[in-house]
């Protein structure tokens, strides 16, 4: 089988704590907007007396009992919506945390993609161009200190203390305390 076509299957549930929430919340969003649509229908009237369309309703619903299975169409269409769109955010979000966590453990090899016209495509450049600069700036300090190193094993002084100037011109261009710090 080649590369080009090997599809990875997809999780649908990739924060499933997250998600789950996400799809309760839309679903009581949709009981809380029905039940805004209906009270004015079932809100009796003057002394508890059913208006012409408050008994008109009331028909329907009790006509059309056999009718009510249909009505939970809609909340299962919006629990599939709600975990389809969850899972086009916690997506790239579980993946930026594992590629910040990959960087917090020295990996500086890691690259973060996006999915090609998501939102989260300019962060993935974003963090890729901050992981691509901190790896030269880091890979710049390390061949100065090696070079130092070598010019001090060969007695070469000058040039270690050249090199070594070099190295904390390089590391100063880090900021290291905090502002409140001082």
């Amino acid at each position: 089988m080649s590369d080009n076509n090997f599809h990875k299957r997809r999780r649908m549930f990739i924060e499933p704590q997250e998600q789950t929430v996400f799809m309760v919340r839309a679903w009581l969003y949709c009981l809380i907007f029905a039940g805004a649509v209906m009270i004015p229908i079932y809100r009796p009237g003057p002394q508890w007396q059913l208006s012409d369309a408050q008994r008109a309703t009331n028909q329907f619903l009790f006509y059309h009992l056999d009718k009510w299975p249909w009505f939970i169409l809609p909340f299962i269409a919006v629990g599939l919506v709600s975990v389809i769109g969850s899972h086009r955010i916690f997506g790239p979000v579980v993946g930026l945390k594992n590629t910040l966590k990959r960087v917090m453990n020295h990996d500086l090899t890691v690259k973060f993609s996006g999915r090609p016209g998501d939102h989260f495509e300019e962060l993935a450049v974003l963090v890729n161009q901050v992981v691509a600069k901190n790896r030269d700036e880091i890979r710049t300090i390390k061949n100065l200190a090696v070079q130092a190193k070598s010019d001090l094993a060969a007695g070469r002084t000058t040039e270690a203390q050249s090199q070594m100037n070099r190295l904390i011109d390089e590391l100063e261009k880090f900021r290291l305390d905090s502002p409140q710090d001082g």
